[in-house]
């Protein structure tokens, strides 16, 4: 953090200044996400590079205190929303903190009037994974699309845009899920992998058209992509598919990453300015609390986004 560095476990660091084509954002609210314990556990030092002092978070929402050289979409003032990406290769910036520089051309937009920062905060990340999960499996009106994952921020906004686009949409939950799963368009909710199987192929015997599969670790991938049939499609956000394999059924299969573009994140909070997207938020934390946000998702126990007030 930059400033006072006076919360627990918080170190003060020099503020960051916006370099050409950056702008300088004073973070108001910010997002957990799964990355985040992932960052925090160190399970990321396979791919990458850690350059201490690492600074998790990656979504946010705040105001343009300060702008680089040759930045034109931006001005000071500004509210904006979107998320930090990892620049590899190192692990180094993020949302938690009193500043963030960023891009203007990377994943960042204007907030829309009427979404509100902490709405705004729990959109970006989760909303553009869905997006391109959605895209790239392409569900036609009737199709019949599983989304495994579904009670998560990722899932939530899938089922919206399945159903949006006219899939019968089967989504994996509790029976304590189904009625919010249900509202946001879900057909069917079943139980989780081998449960979620069965009641799918009593219903589609034949096979499904489609799988959005969330879930990580991905121990019940194989049996849900069995489920479908030769000419669909598959789109996980874990690195699931075994994408060779996949296409010697007939299926076309993608692991899917989500694009850091400022028109998908400007697009997002469209979409939830005009109601077809609702992003859940699970709980507001202080920022001393992120820890135990941290455990709190690393648990499984959430159900929508845990927001963290920074500024």
């Amino acid at each position: 953090m930059s400033g006072s560095g006076a919360l627990p476990g918080w170190r003060a660091v020099p503020c960051p200044q916006p370099g050409p084509g950056e702008v300088l954002v004073r973070v108001a609210v910010a997002a957990l996400n799964p990355v985040d314990v992932a960052i925090a556990a160190g399970r990321l030092h396979d791919g990458f590079r850690y350059e201490y002092p690492v600074t998790l978070g990656r979504d946010f929402a705040g105001t343009v205190v300060a702008t680089g050289s040759t930045v034109s979409r931006f001005a000071v003032g500004d509210e904006v929303f979107g998320w930090v990406p990892i620049a590899r290769p190192t692990i180094h910036a993020g949302a938690f903190a009193e500043y963030v520089a960023i891009g203007q051309d990377v994943a960042i937009a204007r907030r829309p009037a009427g979404l509100t920062r902490a709405t705004a905060a729990a959109l970006p990340l989760s909303g553009a994974a869905a997006h391109t999960a959605l895209d790239a499996v392409n569900p036609r009106p009737g199709a019949v699309l599983l989304v495994a994952g579904a009670t998560g921020a990722v899932g939530r906004h899938a089922v919206a845009l399945a159903a949006r686009a006219g899939a019968t949409v089967i989504a994996t939950g509790r029976p304590d899920d189904e009625p919010s799963l249900r509202a946001l368009g879900a057909d069917q909710v079943v139980g989780h992998d081998a449960a979620a199987a069965a009641a799918v192929t009593a219903r589609h015997p034949g096979g499904i058209d489609g799988l959005v599969y969330l879930v990580a670790p991905p121990t019940g991938f194989a049996a849900l992509a069995a489920l479908v049939a030769p000419g669909g499609r598959i789109a996980t956000t874990v690195h699931a598919a075994d994408v060779e394999a996949l296409a010697a059924r007939g299926i076309a299969a993608v692991n899917v990453r989500a694009p850091d573009a400022p028109e998908l994140v400007a697009l997002l909070g469209r979409l939830t300015i005009e109601g077809v997207l609702s992003p859940t938020i699970d709980r507001l934390l202080e920022a001393a609390a992120i820890g135990d946000g941290l455990a709190r998702l690393a648990s499984g126990r959430t159900r929508g986004k845990l927001i963290v007030t920074i500024g």
